[in-house]
């Protein structure tokens, strides 16, 4: 049994796989693969879902879940949400309250590709990281390719 689809209103249901809500309030999700399309108050239930709306809730079972809004509450740790309580939005990664631009609940960030910036007034934008086997790198002022006198400062790396 799947692909219930709700055309909006409140407190409708769509209680298996490839569910979908379209607007309303208080409406659920609860299925892998469901989606909310916009609503109030919503909840999401269901393993690699979608919201979109205001006041969602992802249950600890929405893991693997796509949120964007604002005031989500969340369990689940595993969930990709862009929260706009305040201007300008705020992603969180495994986390459902990020208190920064990004915030990452994890205890790695990685960036696969070596960089070297070709000198140190190379263009570059203000907060950008770069590393290659020898230094890792940061713009501490630039506004891109053109923008005129770009800064990197750079600090050597050693084993230990």
């Amino acid at each position: 049994d799947s692909g219930t689809f709700v055309g909006g209103g409140s407190y409708n249901a769509a209680i298996t796989m490839y569910g979908t809500v379209c607007g309303g309030f208080k409406n659920i999700v609860d299925g892998a693969y469901s989606a909310i399309l916009g609503g109030y108050k919503d909840s999401v239930a269901g393993d690699f879902s979608f919201a979109f709306g205001d006041s969602v809730v992802l249950t600890n079972t929405a893991d693997n879940t796509f949120a964007f809004g604002r005031k989500f509450t969340s369990s689940s740790s595993s969930s990709v949400i862009f929260h706009d309580t305040v201007t300008p939005i705020k992603v969180g990664i495994g986390t459902p309250n990020p208190t920064g631009q990004l915030d990452v609940n994890a205890n790695d960030i990685r960036i696969r590709t070596s960089q070297t910036p070709a000198s140190s007034s190379a263009d570059g934008y203000t907060g950008e990281v770069a590393w290659d086997a020898n230094y890792i790198y940061i713009c501490t002022f630039g506004d891109g390719p053109g923008g005129g006198a770009d800064s990197w400062k750079r600090a050597a790396l050693s084993t230990w």
